[in-house]
């Protein structure tokens, strides 16, 4: 999986980065998993800092946009979001072990 940064932004307030990249996989969408552990990779993070808002796949092509927060400290990530982001991630887990 290959990462391009489109845009960066820091926002001091929220004590987050705001990261829009583009992802070129062979195949499916990339797992919002596969996303986290391309950011952190990439930059040099914690993956428990990192937050996926959203996947995009591009029509007609290979490649997917994904909007990504990396916060600078655990404690300044919104408590609800954070239940939202298990949420998704533990229905994602549970299909995949349906389908096995």
């Amino acid at each position: 999986m290959e990462m391009e940064i489109v845009s960066e932004k820091v926002n001091p307030v929220l004590k987050r980065r705001e990261i829009v990249v583009k992802i070129k996989a062979s195949g499916a969408t990339p797992s919002r998993k596969d996303v986290v552990a391309g950011v952190a990779s990439h930059f040099g993070v914690d993956d428990k800092l990192i937050l996926v808002d959203q996947i995009l796949t591009e029509f007609g092509t290979s490649g997917s946009r994904a909007r990504v927060k990396i916060y600078d400290d655990p404690k300044f990530i919104p408590k609800q979001r954070l239940e939202i982001v298990k949420a998704r991630s533990k229905s994602a887990a549970e299909d995949q072990n349906a389908k096995a």
